[in-house]
């Protein structure tokens, strides 16, 4: 199960996600993988994403055995 949250606190958002899988914390350097061919699309750019993105990242596996990910990020354009 999976569930988010989004709230809005002045010029920022934070949003939470909250699931019941493995643990896995986006905060950790991302594992070497070996390189895709030449004009592939295998996917791989979330975290690299995310964090271009985000203020603040969270991250904290609950006695209940969840994954709880909060990340903040501004509501405007980048400056």
């Amino acid at each position: 199960r999976i569930s988010m949250t989004v709230a809005i606190h002045g010029d920022r958002v934070e949003l939470h996600f909250e699931d019941d899988g493995v643990p896995f914390d986006p905060r950790q350097p991302m594992p070497a993988r070996a390189e895709a061919p030449p004009h592939s699309d295998c996917g791989g750019r979330g975290l690299v994403l995310l964090r271009s993105v985000a203020e603040h990242i969270d991250y904290e596996r609950t006695p209940q055995r969840r994954n709880h990910l909060r990340v903040t990020v501004a509501a405007g354009p980048h400056q």
